[in-house]
């Protein structure tokens, strides 16, 4: 009988616990009898993961991390409307994933591995829940949207209701927007998985986690996540450019006539293409980016503070009844809410620190160290285009995966930095000990 590895099984654990909210977010009520134990399945697993490393190993490298993090917390919280507005579990949720993303930058090997296979558990989740919502659909609405809506407002079960009748496939969350961000993860993810190990069953779980997005009928979400699965194919070096094109032609042919033929079967497969031609591709969204524009004009340097947006949109917009049918809405563009709430002081400083971690992430992708790197490189690109329509750098289900793959990439560079200091070094003691006679 194999032995069980304590540490390792408490370090499953602890992911087990921090990725269960982000991945249920929307069905949290139904999980966690309140926000304390929500707070304390969060803080604890947290602080363990922490207490996992070997803390007198701290790296210079490490400091300057910690540095901008604590510029990056005093831009969120100098003048936070979250707090103004008793919404502080907002603000402490964001500060334990930063705290997670510096406890990843230890690179302790055996964190990074529990996380990748406990990540797995939530993206199949959620596959599994999109095929059942739509192979049982009727059990779907007479028994789990009551579930999902019990003691939720009128407007959110009139939102999942009018989804379900569009043919919009919201799996297990309140939101057929969640649930396409949850199946553009898995699609990312077990394709980063294939070009690394090109398993039969990564490729299989890619091409489910791709036919659960197109039920979602999410249009960013189903063009994003090909973009990144693309960029990962295109910049991999692991792939002859001569095989690539070859390769890429055949796979898009497949696929759609793969689709093509199976949309005869199930119609709401091309659901989405038909949203492309909607009249309005913004869906509203303009309003909302014609005031992230006009309240940043009133304060162009430092913004009107974080969480701003959304503090405004329900004093003065919200009727109970307009736009998406929430209380509390972003502005569905991060780069224009950042302009709005931190000013262009906030924005140069947050994109610029993205910008880096991408360059960086681009660098150690291209090295071929493993298909967690393809997965960081995807998942940063996916990231980055949801920006320009989404919330990803305020709604949790994001950031937790962004500020995750930003620990493990932040750990990676400085352990090559160490590395090519090391082999500087014994280079030049080798030169001395050449010169004295000693080689």
């Amino acid at each position: 009988m194999k032995k069980i590895n304590i540490k390792k099984l408490i370090i499953s654990i602890c992911w087990f616990f921090i990725l269960l909210y982000p991945f249920n977010c929307t069905i949290s009520s139904k999980i966690y009898i309140n926000s304390m134990i929500l707070l304390g399945s969060l803080v604890i697993p947290t602080f363990l993961l922490f207490f996992m490393n070997d803390l007198s190993k701290i790296k210079k490298y490490q400091l300057i991390i910690f540095a901008f993090l604590i510029i990056f917390l005093l831009i969120i919280f100098v003048n936070n409307f979250y707090l103004k507005e008793a919404r502080e579990f907002l603000c402490i949720i964001y500060i334990l994933y930063l705290i997670l993303l510096f406890i990843l930058t230890y690179n302790n090997k055996l964190i990074v591995e529990s996380f990748k296979k406990v990540l797995i558990i939530f993206l199949l989740e959620h596959i599994i829940a999109t095929f059942f919502v739509q192979i049982f659909h009727t059990f779907y609405v007479d028994n789990i949207i009551p579930w999902i809506t019990l003691n939720g407002t009128e407007a959110d079960i009139y939102t999942l209701y009018n989804q379900a009748e569009s043919g919009y496939n919201a799996g297990l969350t309140s939101h057929y927007s969640t649930n396409g961000i949850y199946l553009a993860i898995a699609c990312i993810f077990f394709f980063s998985k294939y070009i690394d190990k090109h398993k039969k069953k990564d490729i299989l779980l890619t091409i489910l986690s791709f036919i659960a997005v197109l039920l979602t009928a999410k249009r960013a979400h189903l063009l994003f996540s090909i973009v990144s699965c693309l960029s990962i194919y295109i910049f991999n070096k692991k792939v002859k450019a001569s095989k690539k094109f070859v390769k890429l032609t055949t796979g898009i042919i497949i696929i759609v006539i793969g689709l093509t033929i199976a949309s005869s079967f199930i119609p709401d497969l091309l659901k989405v293409v038909d949203r492309f031609s909607d009249s309005d591709i913004l869906n509203g969204r303009s309003e909302l980016y014609e005031i992230c524009i006009d309240k940043w004009n009133e304060h162009l340097l430092v913004g009107n503070g974080w969480g701003y947006f959304s503090y405004y949109y329900n004093l003065f917009l919200y009727n109970g009844t307009n736009f998406y049918n929430f209380k509390y809405i972003d502005a569905h563009n991060v780069f224009l809410q950042l302009l709005c709430e931190v000013g262009l002081v906030g924005f140069t400083f947050i994109i610029g620190c993205m910008s880096y971690i991408f360059i960086q992430t681009k660098k150690i992708f291209s090295m071929n160290l493993g298909f967690i790197y393809n997965f960081c490189f995807g998942y940063q690109i996916f990231f980055f285009l949801y920006c320009l329509t989404g919330n990803p750098l305020y709604d949790v289900q994001c950031y937790s995966i962004y500020f995750i793959v930003t620990g493990i990439i932040l750990g990676k560079v400085i352990e090559l930095k160490a590395k090519s200091k090391s082999d500087n070094f014994n280079n030049i003691l080798m030169k001395e000990e050449i010169e004295d006679g000693k080689y």
